[in-house]
């Protein structure tokens, strides 16, 4: 069984498959344990660019593998964190006196942050089936190929037929994002942050925030960017980051 350690690595480096990405969002929020060395791990990841990131995991490798006396404590999952803190404590120093974090583009936090959300809906039989779920699976096997057109279609007829569901309202914001209609997107996570009972909302809310970024719509970004750090939401560190970097 994996640890920690390598649990949060894998899901920090995008190695997850969905279920495991889901199952491991579950733990995230039932355990603060595990939510906090999260949160300290990815916030050391969010200080330098990936390429540095890499770089470095890298020259530590080299450095385990090469230096065997140091072998035992270097791999450690604590001090591994220690050594690479204080060198990445460095890089961003340098990066912020080299490239004043104010100047960073708006378009490249979008990139940087976004992804389309993965479709977690699991289905019973066929046969079993009730209408609105037969369109469903229709609207996620599109979605999970890509083809974004054709699933805004079936999330559409699903709204038409049950308003209530906001699982594909959320799911077609994602697909209007990825079609580029950011003032849709934008139309339908605004009514969903607007819900307070359901599953999307706080990823409604750093969705939003996203489109807001994208559309250089800076003050609503900002507001929601501290609505999910005051109210706690999962994506608190990542909003947190991206404040101190824009404003």
């Amino acid at each position: 069984m994996e640890n920690k350690f390598d649990l949060i690595e894998k899901y920090l480096m995008n190695e997850m498959s969905v279920r495991e990405q889901v199952e491991f969002e579950e733990s995230l929020r039932s355990n603060p344990d595990l939510m906090k060395e999260f949160l300290l791990r990815k916030d050391i990841n969010e200080a330098i660019i990936e390429d540095d990131i890499i770089s470095l995991r890298n020259n530590l490798d080299e450095i385990i593998n090469t230096k065997p006396a140091l072998t035992k404590k270097i791999k450690n999952p604590f001090i591994y964190s220690a050594v690479a803190a204080v060198i990445i404590l460095i890089v961003v120093i340098a990066n912020i006196y080299i490239f004043p974090l104010g100047q960073m583009d708006k378009n490249e936090v979008f990139k940087s942050y976004y992804s389309a959300y993965p479709a977690v809906m699991s289905f019973r039989s066929p046969v079993d089936q009730t209408e609105i779920e037969k369109i469903l699976y229709d609207a996620f096997n599109y979605y999970d190929d890509g083809k974004y057109e054709m699933a805004s279609v079936y999330f559409k007829q699903v709204l038409e037929k049950d308003s209530t569901n906001y699982m594909s309202q959320f799911y077609l914001s994602v697909c209007e994002i990825e079609k580029n209609n950011l003032s849709e997107a934008e139309k339908y996570l605004n009514d969903l942050i607007l819900k307070k009972n359901h599953i999307f909302r706080e990823q409604s809310h750093w969705y939003l925030a996203l489109v807001y970024l994208k559309q250089n719509e800076m003050i609503s970004a900002e507001n929601i960017l501290k609505k999910i750090v005051e109210e706690n939401m999962i994506q608190k560190s990542d909003a947190q980051f991206i404040l101190k970097i824009l404003y």
